[in-house]
């Protein structure tokens, strides 16, 4: 094996940072010049399969433990993220790290891993671990070259060609032919506009205010820029709270009734609505906000079930009735 290998992931973030989580596996980066069989032939390799194109699934021999390991190969150089991430290891002399006993590795530092990470934080797959991941490197204020940008958008390009159906139409539709087209994959027994009248959190839904042509589904970026940052938090609030009632509480609650915790399964809606509209329901401008501020998001702020089960809005029959015990007494 020619070449030194590039160590990213959690284990290289963990060189510079705690990252208050358990680390996973060992992230690693090869050139093209490393052959398949060259890294089953190391000392220390005490197992390797192909896992993919250009990827390799490896177990390190470690003191009579089985560490697992993967490695993405380059393509011909200077054509992938993985090559260019290869070549500026070499150029800039990333320090050299001990992975295990017989196999060292050049450290991505922390302003590389950021630009990694941020390129693909949209994506829905370990999107719980990737997006806190993201603000904690984000916390550690890495400023990020041209270089580390480069980086960023050839990740994400790639990542998106292997995992993203590209949108096929526009949102600048009317609103009702744009939930036309999701009506028979969501099965919706409520509009989904009057939800959002539920949980508004004043008179009307956020969104209105930051629409060009209300009878239009898309926003408006100006508008939006324009809001205090206080109603651009509660729109993102407001559709995550929507998302969540109507693609998992009200099957829930229709299909086998309430769960008795109803505090950790308004939680547990308010996470996945969060999720959906950070990845795979929104795009552009006002996913890339969502992301940069789940911090402030991710905390639901009001009993959002409790308020939708009993909205004098809600037809009557819709979901069973949502009892909920009284909080108990304060302590003496």
């Amino acid at each position: 094996m020619t070449g030194t290998a590039v160590l990213i992931g959690s284990r290289a973030a963990a060189l510079s940072m705690d990252l208050r989580r358990r680390l996973g596996d060992w992230d690693l980066v090869a050139p093209s010049s490393a052959s398949a069989a060259a890294w089953a032939a190391l000392p220390c390799v005490r197992e390797a399969a192909p896992a993919g194109p250009g990827k390799m699934r490896l177990f390190l021999g470690v003191g009579g433990r089985r560490v697992p390991a993967e490695v993405s190969v380059a393509r011909t150089p200077g054509r992938d993220s993985d090559a260019f991430l290869c070549q500026r290891a070499e150029d800039e002399g990333w320090p050299e790290v001990e992975v295990v006993p017989g196999l060292r590795a050049r450290a991505a530092p922390l302003p590389v891993l950021l630009a990694l990470k941020w390129s693909h934080i949209h994506l829905p797959v370990h999107w719980e671990k990737n997006i806190a991941d993201f603000h904690a490197m984000l916390a550690e204020g890495p400023p990020l070259s041209a270089s580390d940008l480069d980086l960023m958008d050839m990740r994400r390009a790639e990542a998106e060609a292997r995992l993203v159906r590209p949108p096929s139409r526009s949102m600048a539709v009317s609103n009702s032919e744009f939930f036309r087209r999701s009506e028979e994959r969501v099965g919706r027994v409520v509009p989904h506009d009057l939800l959002h009248e539920i949980v508004a959190y004043g008179e009307r839904p956020m969104f209105e205010s930051m629409k060009d042509k209300a009878e239009l589904a898309v926003l408006s970026q100006a508008r939006f820029e324009a809001s205090p940052m206080r109603d651009r938090l509660r729109l993102a609030r407001e559709e995550s709270m929507v998302i969540g009632i109507e693609r998992l509480a009200i099957p829930r609650a229709r299909g086998g009734g309430w769960p008795a915790n109803i505090a950790a399964f308004e939680a547990e809606c308010h996470a996945y609505g969060l999720k959906r509209v950070s990845t795979t329901l929104s795009r552009g401008w006002f996913r890339e906000f969502c992301l940069l501020h789940w911090l402030e998001l991710r905390e639901h702020d009001r009993p959002f079930l409790r308020e939708f089960a009993a909205s004098p809005l809600l037809p009557e029959g819709t979901v069973p009735p949502l009892a909920v015990a009284p909080p108990p007494p304060p302590a003496p």
